[in-house]
């Protein structure tokens, strides 16, 4: 069974890099950030990611896999330090 939702891909700057992401369900109860590994891409969650908002999950996914993040591990960590901040 494929679901189809809303998703919306954003930008943010952070450290002169833009980080490209993936936002599902802004109204969501709970909080998640899926992160793929080494090569991988955001798309690759593009099947399960409607699982986790029918279960009332907001979620973000960031696209790392073609972005200088490896150079600049700290920006990285500021990244996904912003990402996962209370709402």
């Amino acid at each position: 069974m494929v679901l189809k939702m809303n998703v919306e891909t954003n930008k943010v700057p952070v450290d002169g890099v833009k980080m490209v992401y993936d936002h599902y369900n802004k109204d969501g109860d709970k909080r998640m950030m899926l992160i793929h590994g080494w090569t991988g891409f955001k798309e690759i969650f593009k099947d399960f990611a409607p699982l986790l908002v029918q279960k009332g999950y907001e979620l973000v996914v960031p696209d790392t896999g073609h972005l200088p993040f490896m150079e600049n591990p700290e920006a990285f960590l500021e990244a996904i330090v912003s990402f996962t901040s209370d709402k």
